[in-house]
């Protein structure tokens, strides 16, 4: 049996500058991520970590950041564990330039780019593994690169590594320095099993009735967009070469998207007290009618982004443009203002706003 961690798209050192001063907080929980990670390699004693790409945002790295990650590398390979690296779109390392190039991190560890495409090595129990990868050189064919990473003779296992888009999915934007590939490239390597990373999101990729790849998405959540639980993934590829994947939930904070519609501050905060999360960064659309939106300043979330699509309203006007309507909001518009004048004007007031909000307002 040969089993490794893997993971991509850490993005080690993101601005996440939308989240103003909350940013460094987020940025220390990547981290404690990625501390988390080795920990789970060493705890599994797994034979190796295998990392598809964007490990760093960019080349321009904090060195805070790249002492920890190089603490993490020596602890493996202290513990027998190997690191295979191959670059990503946002750490690139072509012609020995880049982050992954500095010595005194990546000491520890095997950077497949440039020439060097595969690492062969031996387990604890002596089984040959090769792994195989590279980083992608825009404007090169697909297939040309490709060729660098198919199977050879040897006896073991053959593991590959891409960061890499799947021509088959019809949402995703090609640029030029992403590398397409389609599920009969990949089953064409003839690997035992293919890691993956550039989405964002766990994926499993079968051809034939059989897994050939998976891609284990971003262990802690990048974008707003990346809503569901993150992951790393243990492989495990038994004796007749048959991967196995079990997925491992790693992020410790979440983003959450949400939308409400109110006719009243204290509806907001109402919300916000009874969804309060600590370890959430919150985006809510609120819309509805409001004279003015107030933004608590305590809400019980790591961050709150609002956006604020409420229509500010003045009570005299819309009644005046409602109770002119000849509908059925009109018609009921016009009962609530004759039962305003000889009533709870306040009460009246609020069952006006509900009407407005339930069936629109202007």
């Amino acid at each position: 049996m040969v089993s490794f961690i893997q993971t991509s798209d850490l993005h080690l050192g993101a601005s996440f500058a939308f989240l103003g001063d909350k940013a460094r907080g987020k940025r220390q929980k990547q981290l404690e991520v990625w501390d988390n990670i080795i920990d789970i390699c060493v705890t599994e004693k797994v034979d190796f970590l295998l990392i598809a790409g964007d490990l760093f945002d960019s080349n321009k790295i904090e060195n805070e950041i790249l002492d920890t990650v190089g603490a993490g590398l020596r602890r493996l390979k202290e513990n027998g564990i190997e690191t295979v690296i191959i670059p990503g779109t946002h750490d690139p390392f072509i012609a020995g330039r880049g982050v992954l190039g500095d010595p005194r991190v990546f000491i520890n560890a095997r950077i497949l780019a440039d020439s060097r495409n595969r690492y062969k090595f031996k387990n604890r129990e002596g089984q040959n593994i090769t792994v195989y990868g590279f980083g992608y050189e825009a404007g090169t064919p697909p297939s040309v690169m490709l060729d660098k990473i198919k199977r050879d003779d040897e006896d073991g296992v053959h593991i590959g590594a891409l960061h890499c888009s799947l021509i088959q999915n019809p949402d995703w934007n090609y640029r030029s320095v992403d590398f397409p590939v389609t599920e009969e490239m990949l089953a064409g390597l003839g690997l035992d099993y293919i890691a993956l990373g550039h989405y964002h999101d766990y994926s499993e990729i079968i051809f034939r009735g059989k897994i050939i790849a998976a891609y284990a998405g971003s262990p802690e959540g990048v974008k707003t967009t990346e809503t569901d639980a993150r992951h790393i993934l243990k492989i495990e590829i038994d004796d007749n070469l048959k991967p196995g994947i079990t997925a491992v939930k790693s992020n410790l904070t979440e983003f959450v998207n949400s939308e409400i519609n109110i006719s009243s501050d204290e509806e907001l905060e109402l919300y916000l007290r009874e969804n309060s999360n600590p370890d959430a960064i919150l985006k809510l659309v609120v819309k509805g009618f409001t004279q003015k939106l107030e933004i608590p300043r305590k809400h019980g979330f790591l961050h709150l982004i609002i956006d604020d699509k409420t229509i500010p309203y003045d009570m005299g006007d819309l009644c005046d443009r409602v109770c002119t309507e000849k509908t059925i909001r009109g018609e009921f518009a016009r009962m609530v203002v004759d039962e305003m004048q000889n009533g709870d004007r306040e009460l009246y007031q609020e069952v006006l706003k509900e009407v407005f909000v339930r069936l629109g307002g202007i």
